[in-house]
């Protein structure tokens, strides 16, 4: 049995929740600011006049707290799906669990049959009292002009929902909103980036190095990945390009928890697409009840689900070089994507990205797609159908951030 947390429903709760997020943005996400066209937010108010899913990107952390903002400065309380992970594996235990739940959040474990979490999904879809926000990614990108791939189970769900309004003679519509949440930060900050860069060389190198941001990522990438390829191979592999040895490290790590698990990946899966497998089924066995009544096999249990916790990291690491891999190879970046790949590298060097600075996250919202009238083509086909629209709506919300990062590049140019 799962252990599943539902949402809570308590005024009181969320408006506590509001002033905890304004303080959090300010202060933990040094600044955040967040920033909507006039245009965007009247598509998400007529979108709020029906049972509405928000999808948003899900490039870092602070996407929750730019959602949770949304929510207040529209004055609409909302619904998050969460990874059950965040209920209590952070700073705060069970208060955590319980303020997250008095703001919105119910749980789900990825990959598992969290039959309690998608029936929920479902309920909350289908009633309509408030929109239902769901990262289709399903964990973070760090890519800063598009997503991962969509997960289409996340669209099942909707249509699932869909049914339960249709089988009772309801004429409710429910609409499916890309949005894209891109960030920018100020050319004022480049010292900033520079101090963190020089940060990072002074613990790999020994001393800083000179020359653009980007060129000096590169020298840390490099040396990170022989520090990497020392500790998992015994040598360093310099004579490949950056690209091949993050590719070859990413595949080792992740044959390694494969193996360890008893999964065999199809010929057609991605890397990214293994990494989620592999957290999926760490997700089903950390947050499975044991039913075990003896003392002994309880024991056991929580032993291996201590070993268990290590993985994530590990599949942290495989996502993270992902998104260090793209980034590289971008011959003119952003002074934001030079950060991003700047926190990557600090969380894996450091544990936590140490140069947060002020930023703001601007969002854009799409067109939604009515899933009414995709309802038909789901009951003669629903595989093809749910494939068809989590497809589109991928696409809608990476050209929503593509042309947030073109506006960024042609104010800065």
């Amino acid at each position: 049995m799962l252990d599943f947390r539902p949402p809570k429903h308590h005024a009181a709760g969320y408006r506590l929740g509001k002033l905890i997020n304004r303080w959090m943005l300010r202060y933990w996400r040094k600044g955040l600011r967040v920033v909507i066209s006039e245009e965007s937010l009247d598509r998400l108010r007529e979108a709020y006049e029906h049972h509405c899913v928000l999808l948003p990107s899900h490039r870092n952390d602070d996407d929750v707290y730019v959602m949770f903002t949304l929510s207040a400065r529209t004055r609409q309380p909302y619904y998050y799906l969460a990874a059950r992970e965040h209920f209590t594996e952070h700073v705060g235990g069970e208060w955590r669990s319980l303020a997250m739940q008095h703001m919105g959040c119910f749980s789900v474990v990825r990959g598992a049959a969290d039959r309690a979490s998608f029936r929920a999904t479902c309920d909350l879809i289908a009633s309509g009292k408030r929109p239902v926000v769901i990262f289709p990614e399903g964990a973070i990108s760090h890519r800063t002009d598009t997503v991962m791939p969509f997960q289409e189970g996340i669209f099942k769900l909707a249509f699932w929902a869909l049914q339960d309004i249709v089988t009772t003679a309801r004429k409710e519509r429910i609409l499916l909103v890309p949005i894209g949440i891109h960030y920018v930060v100020s050319e004022e900050r480049t010292e900033n980036l520079h101090t963190g860069l020089t940060r990072l060389e002074r613990a790999l190198l020994g001393e800083p190095n000179t020359g653009d941001p980007l060129t000096r990522i590169r020298l840390i990438c490099r040396h990170l990945l022989e520090v990497l390829e020392n500790v998992h191979y015994g040598a360093s592999r310099a004579e490949m390009s950056i690209s091949e040895r993050t590719t070859s490290l990413r595949t080792d790590i992740l044959e390694e928890m494969e193996r360890f698990f008893q999964l065999h990946p199809r010929s057609g899966d991605t890397l990214l697409d293994r990494a989620r497998a592999v957290r999926n089924r760490l997700d089903e066995e950390v947050y499975t009840e044991t039913d075990s009544t003896g003392r002994y096999a309880r024991a056991a249990h929580e032993r291996r689900v201590e070993r268990l916790h290590g993985f994530y990291e590990a599949v942290k690491r495989v996502c993270a070089f992902d998104a260090v891999d793209i980034l590289t190879v971008d011959q003119d970046p952003s002074l934001s994507t030079l950060f991003e790949m700047l926190w990557v590298l600090e969380t894996e060097v450091f544990g936590s990205p140490g140069t947060l600075v002020p930023r703001t996250a601007e969002i854009r919202v799409g067109d939604p797609v009515v899933l009414n009238d995709h309802y038909a083509s789901y009951l003669a086909d629903k595989r093809e159908t749910v494939e068809s629209v989590t497809k589109h709506i991928e696409s809608a919300v990476a050209a929503l951030l593509q042309a947030e990062s073109e506006a960024e590049h042609a104010r800065t140019r």
